[in-house]
């Protein structure tokens, strides 16, 4: 009978006084080698190759992927804000440097206004260092507004800080002479033109027939300049 891993051959049987026992081939022994490798081959890679995942071992994956998940599309909605408000901001900057560019428009064309009223106006008769070009002033019953356009000569070097006095003259209620000193209202001239305003509490019945404004230097009794007006 032919072998299974070559030709034929020959088993031999050996008897002893124990009784007959048969050899085994080697091709046996092969094969339980080839197979006990085998199985701890398999063995090895359960322990040692990918492990599954657990029931809660995934849950707890799937629960921090969804969380990432929300957290990134809180992020794009951050940054789809952030630049919406950019836009928007940059709209707004726009048209602030519009109007901004339109008020220093209309800034210089009342300096030039100014400079044209100044020239038009009489020039202050006592030449101080402040003029008092003119003059308005209108009461109405306990209380007199006044505002008073001054002038500095282009270019002058220091600023002025002091203050106006208003020192009005009329009668009282019974139609005798009376004087109303104000206290002098704070002033701060650093440009060529001025434009300064207040009002003065007056008396019951009194009249103001003439006003007298008087610039003064801070900290001294220095007058810049003075000048006496007829109210009408």
């Amino acid at each position: 009978m032919p072998g299974i891993f070559g030709g034929q051959r020959t088993v031999y049987l050996k008897s002893s006084g124990r009784g007959r026992r048969w050899s085994v081939p080697a091709w046996v022994w092969v094969l339980s080698a080839g197979a006990a490798l085998g199985a701890a081959g398999v063995l090895t890679w359960q322990q040692q190759g990918p492990k599954r995942l657990t029931r809660e071992e995934s849950s707890v994956i799937h629960a921090r992927a969804e969380r990432a998940q929300s957290e990134l599309a809180h992020a794009a909605k951050e940054l789809s804000d952030t630049r919406r408000q950019l836009e928007t901001a940059k709209t707004e900057g726009a048209r602030a440097l519009a109007d901004l560019k339109t008020a220093r428009k209309s800034v210089e064309t009342l300096r030039q206004d100014l400079v044209l009223l100044g020239e038009a106006l009489p020039p202050d008769p006592r030449g101080g260092e402040v003029g008092v070009r003119s003059a308005r002033f209108q009461q109405d019953g306990g209380e007199l507004a006044w505002s008073a356009l001054l002038t500095r000569e282009p270019g002058a070097a220091r600023p002025v800080r002091g203050g106006i006095e208003i020192t009005l003259y009329g009668t009282n209620a019974e139609g005798r002479p009376e004087m109303i000193r104000a206290e002098p209202a704070p002033l701060a001239f650093e440009g060529a033109f001025l434009k300064a305003q207040g009002q003065v509490a007056v008396k019951p019945g009194f009249t103001a027939r003439q006003a007298m404004v008087r610039v003064v230097e801070a900290g001294s009794s220095k007058v810049l300049g003075t000048r006496t007006f007829n109210i009408r």
